[in-house]
């Protein structure tokens, strides 16, 4: 079991590790990259602390007062599961400490995912997803916390679409000492925004990579412009992109074609009913071999999927960044709103970013990533429910 602490700004004297870098503490070349990345991990260690005490109460997944962000498999109450980078949860607890739970057996021969976890709204720690991780609230001074978790990165190698399933976490529950509580988690104001995308939503490398390091290491979905947007609009947010994926093309893990995916949350079991405001579409990268004809057809296919998904959503369809398939993509916009449907807006992002920009000449650096999030939000700014200004779409 790994203990997280985390110490208010005013705790003097509180006994604390710091350790960059808990994948390869002991490997210099990759302590660098996560030293560059600023990742931090705080363990404390107590003597005697094993495993969760048996007079503890564990609070299921299903518990209301756990509020997913992201697609998670909800299904089973005993387990919460989900495939997607950037997808997390919130809760609040009672007494100074709680333990989160999860099903490591995927990571038997597998290194497991990376998770941001935030307590109390204070700094942000990184941590690897174990069977118990025991978070520790420190000396706030107040008898009740909040608790965030976001899947920052895993690797995408890995099969996570069809079971059993090695890129994923699986939340089994949080526990509390015996006579503590559960308390509500903190419900997003803003809009229901969900993203589809690629890579570059999934918020791969965005660190450069420059010392061979792993996949995992170098991705963070918290840097991604989708998540910074959501910030600032406070959305309930749902990235839904895959590394590699397109309309035509399948992504890395076993994924396939984002026209047989949409409708799921991974192999076997169908999207919830869940209501998107937003739904944002950021495609077309990973389909450059296709003619603009053929993406074009695809593309209205998958708008179609959306819409019949989500009937009052807008929809924003993004020119991909570096302009592949922006002629298939706009062409299938001006083809629905021929249609009828006005709902639906091209957003074109010639010259948000540049390949200096990049990290490998395709995939945002977390500069480039703040960029497109700056641009995006400025596009949407002055959205209401009567119409849209008209500012670099229609």
């Amino acid at each position: 079991m790994m203990d997280l602490a985390f110490w208010s700004p005013g705790d003097r004297g509180s006994p604390q590790v710091e350790i960059s870098g808990f994948a390869a503490k002991e490997n210099p070349a990759r302590r660098a990259i996560l030293s560059c990345i600023r990742i931090v991990l705080l363990v404390f260690v107590v003597a005697g602390w094993g495993l969760a005490s048996q007079g503890d109460t564990l609070f299921l997944p299903s518990d209301d007062n756990v509020v997913y962000q992201g697609r998670w498999d909800r299904t089973q109450s005993e387990s919460a599961i989900t495939v997607y980078p950037g997808a997390g949860f919130r809760a609040g607890f009672t007494g100074n400490h709680c333990v989160l739970r999860f099903d490591t057996a995927p990571y038997s021969d597998n290194r497991p995912p990376q998770v941001w976890l935030q307590v109390d709204n204070g700094e942000w720690q990184v941590s690897v997803v174990q069977s118990e991780l025991r978070i520790l609230a420190g000396n706030s001074g107040s008898e009740e916390h909040s608790l965030e978790l976001i899947l920052k990165s895993y690797n995408v190698a890995r099969q996570r679409w069809t079971p059993p399933l090695e890129a994923v976490v699986i939340f089994q529950g949080i526990s509390l000492p015996e006579g503590e509580r559960l308390r509500p988690g903190r419900h997003p104001t803003g809009p229901r925004v969900e993203v589809l995308g690629d890579s570059i939503t999934e918020g791969l490398i965005v660190y450069p990579n420059q010392n061979n390091a792993n996949i995992e290491d170098v991705s963070d979905a918290r840097e991604s412009y989708a998540f910074r947007a959501a910030q600032e609009w406070d959305a309930d947010l749902r990235i839904t992109a895959f590394s590699g994926q397109g309309l035509l093309t399948g992504g890395n893990g076993g994924v396939p074609e984002v026209i047989n995916t949409f409708d799921w949350i991974y192999k076997g079991v169908p999207r919830d009913s869940w209501q998107a405001d937003w739904v944002l579409i950021n495609l077309g990268t990973n389909d450059a071999y296709s003619t603009s004809r053929t993406f074009q057809g695809f593309y209205e296919y998958l708008l179609k999927s959306v819409r019949a998904a989500y009937p009052q959503a807008l929809i924003f369809c993004l020119r991909p960044f570096n302009g592949t398939q922006s002629q298939g993509v706009e062409n299938a916009v001006h083809a629905m709103r021929g249609q009828g449907d006005s709902a639906i807006h091209y957003v074109d992002t010639t010259g948000w970013l540049n390949p200096s920009d990049t990290t490998d000449t395709i995939h945002p650096s977390v500069e480039g990533h703040a960029k497109a999030a700056e641009r995006l939000i400025e596009v949407l700014r002055d959205y209401h429910p009567t119409g849209i200004t008209d500012y670099c779409f229609y």
